[in-house]
C-alpha cells in the first residue's frame, strides 16, 4: 500500500516531468536547431497534397501535342499540360530553392519527396517520332517519377495514335514503364495493335481496310516471304478485332498467310 508521502512524492516526480518536457509553444520562443520542425513537417505535408492534387489534375485533363520541328526524317513534339499542373511544378521549384539557400539537408529532404528516385525531371515531355520506321516512337525524358502510374503515358500514346494515325515500336524503346503502355494499348479496343517477334504497331482503329493493309504488308513482309517459303515463323500476332472485322479483305491479301 503507498502511503501519503510516497504518493506525494509520485505526484511531485509526475509534476517535475511535466515541466521538463517542452512543449511547441515554448520551442517556438526560442531561435533552437529544432525551432522549425513543426513547418518543415507542414512543407512535407503541402509537398504530398501538391503531389495529389497534381495526380488528380493530369488524371483529369486532356494532352495536347505542340508540334516542334519536322526533318525528313522525323517529327518532334513536345507535350503540352494543363497550366495548374505546371503551376505546382513551379512551386515545387520555389520550395528548392529557398531550402538549398537555407540549408542543404533540408534540400534534400524536400528533393526527396518530390523526385522519390532521384532523377530531377519535369513536365517537358519531348517525343520523337521516325516517320520512315513506321512511325517508331521514343520518348528521351519520361515522366516525373510522381506522375507515373495514373494513365498519363498511355494518354500521350493514344493522343499520337489519333495524330498520326498508327505508331511504332522497337524493344530497345521499351523501358519498364513504356512496357507497361504497350501492354495496355494491346488491350484497349479503339486500337488495333500488332505483333512482330520484339516489335509491335499500334493503329487508330478508325483507319480504313485498305491504309492499314498496306502498312502491314510492309510490316510483316519478311514474315510472309517465309511463310511463302515454308519455314514456319510463328513470331506475330495479329489483333483479333481486326482479323474478325476485316477477315473476308483479308483472305484477298498476303496477309492470309499471317491467319
Amino acid at each position: 500500500m503507498i502511503n501519503d508521502k510516497d504518493l506525494k512524492n509520485i505526484m511531485n516526480h509526475a509534476e517535475y516531468l511535466k515541466e521538463m518536457s517542452i512543449s511547441d509553444e515554448e520551442l517556438n520562443k526560442h531561435d533552437t536547431f529544432i525551432r522549425n520542425i513543426s513547418d518543415i513537417k507542414d512543407n512535407i505535408k503541402n509537398i504530398n497534397n501538391n503531389i495529389d492534387k497534381l495526380k488528380s489534375i493530369l488524371a483529369n485533363s486532356i494532352v495536347r501535342l505542340k508540334n516542334e520541328e519536322e526533318t525528313e526524317n522525323n517529327i518532334y513534339y513536345k507535350i503540352i499540360y494543363s497550366k495548374e499542373a505546371y503551376n505546382i511544378f513551379v512551386l515545387f521549384q520555389d520550395m528548392l530553392i529557398t531550402a538549398q539557400e537555407k540549408d542543404p539537408d533540408l534540400y534534400k529532404k524536400y528533393f526527396n519527396v518530390i523526385y522519390p528516385d532521384g532523377e530531377e525531371i519535369n513536365l517537358d515531355t519531348e517525343i520523337e517520332i521516325e516517320k520512315n520506321n513506321f512511325n517508331r516512337i521514343h520518348i528521351p525524358i519520361g515522366l516525373p517519377k510522381i506522375c507515373q502510374g495514373i494513365g498519363i503515358g498511355k494518354k500521350i500514346y493514344l493522343t499520337i495514335i489519333k495524330k498520326l494515325n498508327y505508331i511504332s515500336t522497337v524493344r530497345l524503346d521499351r523501358s519498364l514503364d513504356a512496357i507497361f503502355v504497350w501492354d495496355s494499348l494491346r488491350k484497349d479496343n479503339t486500337i488495333y495493335s500488332f505483333v512482330r517477334k520484339e516489335q509491335m504497331i499500334c493503329f487508330n482503329i478508325d483507319c480504313d481496310f485498305e491504309f492499314i493493309k498496306n502498312i502491314l504488308l510492309n510490316y510483316f513482309k519478311y514474315e510472309i516471304e517465309e511463310l511463302i517459303n515454308n519455314i514456319n515463323n510463328h513470331q506475330f500476332i495479329l489483333d483479333s478485332d481486326f482479323k474478325e472485322k476485316y477477315f473476308k479483305e483479308i483472305l484477298s491479301t498476303d496477309l492470309k498467310l499471317l491467319l
